[in-house]
This record gives structure tokens, sequence and C-alpha cells, in this order.
């Protein structure tokens, strides 16, 4: 590894761990505990974690849906059902620089509108270890149908497998 690309891992990890420890403040202090107290992964496991599960996710079935509001997103995630109690997953948002980490998905989905929230802008990754099992929920501006009216919020969520 040359002098400039272990400058810029160093640099990449640097924004990760700050990112990590900016998100922990935005949260309660329960959820920031679990989340401190868990496994993660800042470059370069992180860029592999991350290539390694969208290459397993673009092999999958997707149920895609998209809403107006953010309680149609939380009414759509409360109606998954069907989880096993000791699934691990690995959790990022792809518009933040901050680690992966491994977290269990039925406290992910049970604390899913504080971990959903404006420091990770609206975004979240949650997909298993062997891509199987997934959630992507994303904001953006646009319209639904006939709508076009472009200054509103709306919101992506995609999901595939057991969820």
């Amino acid at each position: 590894m040359n002098k400039e690309t272990n400058l810029n891992l160093i640099l990449r990890n640097s924004r990760q761990n700050e990112s990590r420890k900016n998100y922990l403040n935005s949260l309660s202090i329960p959820l920031a505990s679990v989340i401190g107290e868990s496994e993660f992964y800042v470059s370069p496991q992180r860029e592999i974690i991350i290539m390694d599960l969208l290459e397993k996710y673009s092999k999958r079935t997707v149920v895609k849906r998209e809403f107006q509001g953010e309680e149609r997103v939380f009414q759509f995630i409360k109606n998954f059902k069907r989880i096993p109690a000791h699934f691990e997953v690995f959790v990022w948002s792809a518009l933040d620089e901050g680690p992966v980490y491994k977290l269990n998905l039925q406290w992910v989905i049970d604390n899913f509108e504080q971990l959903w929230n404006k420091f990770n802008k609206y975004d979240l990754t949650i997909v298993s270890k062997n891509g199987k099992v997934g959630l992507m929920v994303s904001e953006y501006p646009g319209f639904i149908d006939d709508d076009f009216v472009s200054d509103k919020v709306l919101y992506q969520a995609k999901k595939w497998g057991l969820i």
C-alpha cells in the first residue's frame, strides 16, 4: 500500500469514526448504548461488506413501495412479522460515511423510527450476511402517480426475503 492510499484510508477511518460518534450522540441513550456496544466495520472492511451484500441484493426479487409521509413508512415497517429471534443483519446509510453496524434485525425493526433519522438523511440499508433478507429505505424529492408536485418529500422502501 503506497503512502497516498494509506493516508486516504486513515482519513476515511477518521471520518467514519467521527460519523459513528455523531450518530450515537443523535440517538437516545438506550439506543446509543446498544449500537455503541455492537460490532462495527470501517474502511476497508466497510466497503468489502457493502459491495458483497449489494452484489447478493442484485440477484434478489425485490418488492418496491413508495410512500408519502414518514408515518406510512413506519406502518409498512411495523407490518413485518416473521423475524427469527437471533437474526443478525448489517446496517448502514449509503448517504453517510459512517461504519457498517452488525445488529439484531428484530431490534432494528423495533427501533426503526429512531434509527432512521435526519442524521443518516433518512437513508438506511439493512441486509443479512447471506443477502437473502433485506430492507432499503430512503427519502427523495419527487412525485407519485399523477401528482407532479416536485417539492414533496417521498420515501421508497425495497424489501426482500423473510420481512
